[in-house]
């Protein structure tokens, strides 16, 4: 009872935090669209972008949390100090490499999504390589199970963008000042985890620390499926940038701020779900448990909302987008919100099979994108086929991640794992 109780604290902690995190996010889409206009398409496309990138940044958090549980339990902050240390050098190397690849795909991104302004792409990398190093501190962060600290990172981030948004903005920014403000929140985030990593005037390990044989392996995994699954949640914004009017993609833009806060709401608990996963993991007991409360709170916080917007979606729109002639956005919120909701009870499942080594994580989040890219393929000429493909890949995909996870059996760590312990 006193771990539920521990749980139970450190979920509500993080479900404030995130809410104060999605406040912060609403206030800086409403900040951006009433300052910026039509070019605020440009700014909403390019924060896709960047959300897609979070799904690989969220790979390499899950990758760390899962490496680092080990290090945290064998002696704390120390260990984990240690183990980062001895990773410097090939962290270097693979963030240098991502943030290439990412660069080097630019030209043809910016052309196909018909972006005004070049330097929007760019920013964003430089936002991609900030976020990886805020991911791998976050990772250690969960991995010590210091919730705390993880709430005051989210908060941070939070608080950042927004000040610094609004601040540039009414200093006669454009569309940059929205990325340069996001950029500094994702550093004010990465900041705010090293207290958790603090153990004292040294930080040496208590002992020589154990190889981790299939880092790569681990790794790649990880975030080839959370990229799959990010697609899930930002394709239909880059397929109506690139088929519709710039006026049409604007406003499904300011209707899918409204609608992706139901992704926020999940969110919240990806967190716990690896930092108590891990634990479970080392342990070896069953992690199907926290599991189940997290889909049971987004269950109920999710039907709330969603009645919220389906009754006033015209208040929705007015506080997440300011005023405006946006009556077209109005009509479409109640239904991409609903067709978003399946995608939240898809990634909960998605992240507890990727802690226990699961590859039919990776076979689920491939089969669910590439039906929703086949399926955009043929029904795209129109937003509602755009909306109808993604709540009927999103629901399908929901349910058999749900029930791979349940019928997951309690495990032991695997084999590298129990050798380092």
């Amino acid at each position: 009872m006193k771990g539920f109780r521990q749980t139970d604290r450190a979920m509500a902690w993080l479900t404030a935090a995130t809410m104060v995190l999605n406040l912060a996010m609403v206030g800086y889409h409403r900040v951006m669209s009433e300052g910026l206009g039509l070019a605020y398409g440009d700014l909403a496309v390019v924060v896709g972008i960047l959300g897609l990138l979070v799904a690989v940044v969220n790979g390499v958090t899950t990758w760390a949390t899962r490496m680092l549980a080990l290090d945290a339990g064998r002696s704390g902050p120390r260990d984990v100090v240690a183990r980062l240390v001895s990773w410097t050098p090939r962290l270097l190397g693979v963030l240098g490499l991502a943030t290439a690849a990412v660069y080097a795909a630019g030209r043809w991104i910016g052309d196909w999504l018909r972006l005004s302004d070049p330097a929007l792409y760019d920013l964003a990398v430089l936002a991609f390589l900030a976020m990886l190093v805020g991911a791998i501190l976050r990772g250690a962060t969960q991995a010590l199970r210091r919730y705390d600290v993880l709430g005051w990172s989210l908060l941070a981030e939070g608080a950042g963008r927004l000040g610094l948004g609004a601040l540039l903005l009414g200093a006669g920014g454009d569309a940059t000042a929205g990325l340069w403000a996001w950029i500094l929140g994702a550093v004010a985030g990465a900041v705010a985890c090293v207290p958790a990593l603090w153990s004292g005037p040294t930080a040496a390990a208590s002992a020589p620390l154990p190889a981790r044989d299939g880092d790569r392996r681990g790794l790649v995994l990880d975030t080839a499926c959370l990229a799959l699954f990010g697609l899930l949640g930002y394709l239909d914004l880059f397929v109506v940038k690139n088929t519709q009017s710039a006026e049409t993609a604007a406003l499904y833009a300011r209707a899918g701020i409204v609608a992706r806060c139901f992704l926020l709401v999940p969110v919240a608990f990806t967190p716990l779900v690896l930092g108590e996963t891990a634990a479970a993991r080392v342990a070896g007991l069953d992690p199907r448990p926290i599991l189940r409360r997290a889909l049971a709170v987004n269950a109920v916080l999710v039907l709330g909302g969603l009645a919220v917007v389906a009754i006033i979606p015209g208040f929705a729109v007015l506080l997440f987008c300011g005023p405006g002639p946006f009556e077209p956005a109005v009509a479409l919120v109640p239904w991409l919100s609903a067709a978003m909701v399946p995608l939240g009870f898809l990634m909960l499942p998605l992240y507890q099979m990727l802690v226990t080594r699961r590859r039919a994580a990776l076979a689920i989040a491939a089969g669910a994108a590439l039906s929703y890219g086949a399926s955009l393929a043929v029904f795209h000429e129109t937003v509602g086929e755009v909306v109808g493909c993604l709540a009927v890949v999103g629901s399908l995909g929901a349910v058999v991640a749900t029930v791979v996870a349940f019928r997951q059996a309690t495990s032991a760590p695997p084999a590298t794992m129990q050798a380092s312990n």
